[in-house]
C-alpha cells in the first residue's frame, strides 16, 4: 500500500487550517488513515471500504 500526494489548489492547507482552528475535527490525516487501516483491516475489501468512507485533511491517492 502506498500513499501519493495529489496536487490541488488548496493542497490540504485549508483542511489543515480547519483542523488546527477546531472548525472541522472530523477529518483524518492521510498517514494516520494508512496506519489505522494497516492495523485493523483483514482483507482487501476492508481496506477499500475504510479508505473510501473517511474524510481526509489533504487530497491524496492510495495505491492498494
Amino acid at each position: 500500500m502506498t500513499l501519493n500526494a495529489r496536487f490541488d489548489l488548496n493542497g490540504g492547507y485549508i483542511g489543515l487550517i480547519e483542523w488546527l482552528h477546531n472548525i472541522n475535527r472530523q477529518q483524518t490525516f492521510d498517514t494516520l488513515a494508512v496506519r489505522d487501516v494497516l492495523l485493523k483491516a483483514t482483507s482487501f475489501d476492508d481496506v477499500v471500504e475504510h479508505l473510501s468512507n473517511i474524510s481526509l485533511v489533504a487530497p491524496c491517492y492510495y495505491i492498494i
